[in-house]
């Protein structure tokens, strides 16, 4: 459900583009060449990307969750779910 969601909330944000989100993206390969230094740079990366995922998700209107096959609970369920949680 996890994968879905953020698909809509792609989709949703029509390839808006900002910082946090091209360096989660990126942050794989800052890992390889970083090693640990590079994780612990993504990990904030990804907690943010989580929060403002949701945050987006938490804004849509009914006939937006219905037109990507969610309802209100699903995205109750997502929205509280800690930045730290999957």
């Amino acid at each position: 459900m996890t994968r879905q969601i953020t698909a809509a909330i792609a989709e949703i944000q029509n390839g808006a583009e900002d910082f946090a989100s091209r360096q989660f993206r990126n942050a794989a390969s800052v890992d390889k060449r970083l090693g640990v230094v590079g994780r612990f740079l993504a990990l904030p990366l990804l907690w943010l990307r989580r929060k403002r995922d949701r945050w987006v998700l938490a804004e849509l209107t009914e006939l937006q969750l219905r037109d990507i096959g969610l309802n209100s609970l699903d995205v109750w369920r997502e929205c509280t779910k800690g930045f730290w949680r999957e």
